[in-house]
């Protein structure tokens, strides 16, 4: 018999694994995206059906799907204390993979994302996940997704010295865009940090 933690943890799981799967095309498109054994849409079945998802299984499905790993025992707004927080899958938005995102022409309306690079570090590190609402327009200081050079890329808003705003990263190391679109505004970042959200 397992607590009631426990059950909890094991509801998040299975919402986030869902959540995942099911925002980047479904099961059978991420296995010929990962070139997995056919074996795992079973597994994914049976694990969206309520079977028991342990700590092993979790670790292995974000390894299959080249998940940060923990990603699927994180509540989105509270790392780390997944046994406190409310289970209710319809608050948990689809987690995009950056290739997924990519191909793309319209984002959905709520989704996130997990950074893979290091251009809004120390602030926003690779690896944190940040939960984006669809918008054309932005403040100076929010965190945003534009489109800038045929791809996208999560940058901040900036008033530059000649009156122009840039889409900036915090490091130096990586390009800002004069040239860009809004498409979407940072709502909630997955751990609090000194920057301004959307909503």
């Amino acid at each position: 018999m397992t607590s009631m933690a426990e059950d909890q943890i094991q509801n998040l799981r299975r919402d986030r694994l869902v959540a995942y799967v099911e925002g980047n095309g479904g099961i059978t498109e991420l296995m010929k995206r990962y070139g997995l054994e056919r074996s795992v849409a079973s597994l994914y079945s049976q694990h969206k059906g309520g079977y028991h998802f342990g700590e092993k299984a979790a670790r292995k499905w974000e390894e299959r799907l080249r998940l940060p790993k923990g990603y699927l025992d994180q509540a989105p707004s509270q790392p780390g204390v997944a046994h406190e927080v409310n289970l209710n899958p319809v608050s948990i938005p689809a987690l995009l993979s950056w290739e997924a995102i990519q191909q793309m022409t319209r984002v959905p309306e709520k989704f996130a994302l997990v950074l893979q690079d290091q251009a809004m570090a120390p602030k926003l590190p690779k690896g944190v996940e940040i939960h984006f609402a669809a918008a054309t327009t932005a403040q100076i200081g929010q965190v945003v997704l534009v489109r800038a050079g045929g791809a996208y890329h999560v940058r901040q808003l900036k008033l530059r010295n000649d009156g122009l705003t840039a889409a900036a990263p915090v490091s130096d190391a990586w390009p800002a865009f004069i040239e860009f679109e809004v498409v979407a505004v940072a709502s909630k970042v997955a751990f609090d940090i000194d920057v301004q959200m959307h909503g």
